[in-house]
């Protein structure tokens, strides 16, 4: 069987429940949100990706 080299291999969660109805939307939102970061250190790529997070529509007053 196949195995990701570690520096290559990046654990990636499923869609929560709140997506369930609206997984295509979410799904191409965040593949575009993390294209477009780039290449940034691990703490810069994560404050970045969380701020996408929050401007998802509909995310503004969760927590």
């Amino acid at each position: 069987m196949y195995k990701v080299p570690e520096n290559y291999f990046f654990r990636l969660h499923h869609a929560r429940p709140r997506f369930k109805n609206d997984i295509e939307s979410v799904l191409l939102y965040f593949a575009s949100a993390c294209s477009s970061l780039g290449e940034l250190s691990v703490r810069e790529y994560m404050a970045k990706l969380n701020s996408w997070i929050m401007l998802y529509p509909g995310n503004d007053d969760k927590t």
